[in-house]
């Protein structure tokens, strides 16, 4: 279901702890969802700008567009790199918050490409996204997380998704909001 690392440190998160790190208690099972959202062609802007300032601005300033629409719908990043990562939202109906998280920042990419503030490479970039529900056991620090369906949201946002595109699954076509089933066609 779909709408329309080279030169990369280790992924982490930037910043201090998140408040699911300070409600979650460790070894306990929760049902949570992840959108994961990386820069399409990462490894070719890293080969075509060598120069990493300006990658590096670009890096931060996805992070903030990233952050800051999903901090506004309950989401906070769990994991992150240069090219993107993994944002996870853990309140109730989060799979609906994964969802418009990521259509805003997709819907906001021009913009972002226009301002050379944001997009400092003169030219621009794209993104590909996806969103999946995920039981997690807890435990800190949480790049020890495990889950195959946390490893199944990467593989479909790299594998099985076009550039500027959002995909999730067709079990999770099935529990989202009827008003978010329109922006989705059978892929």
């Amino acid at each position: 279901v779909s709408s329309v690392a080279a030169g990369e440190p280790r992924a982490q998160r930037p910043g201090g702890p998140t408040r699911f790190e300070q409600k979650m208690q460790p070894g306990r099972a929760y049902e949570v969802s992840f959108l994961s959202i990386e820069i399409e062609g990462w490894t070719d802007l890293v080969e075509r700008h060598s120069a990493g300032e300006r990658l590096r601005a670009l890096a931060g300033s996805f992070l903030e567009l990233v952050r800051s629409t999903a901090h506004a719908y309950g989401g906070e990043i769990f994991h992150w790199g240069l090219r993107g990562g993994l944002v996870m939202f853990w309140t109730r109906r989060g799979y609906d918050h994964a969802l418009m998280t990521g259509l805003k920042v997709l819907h906001n990419l021009p913009v972002f490409n226009l301002d050379p503030g944001q997009n400092p490479l003169g030219h621009p970039i794209q993104l590909r996204a996806a969103a999946h529900d995920a039981v997690i056991v807890f435990q800190l620090p949480v790049d020890q997380i495990r889950s195959d369906d946390l490893r199944f949201v990467v593989e479909l946002q790299r594998e099985s998704t076009e550039a500027d595109e959002l995909t999730i699954p067709r079990r999770l076509l099935e529990r989202i909001d009827e008003r978010l089933r329109p922006h989705f066609q059978f892929k």
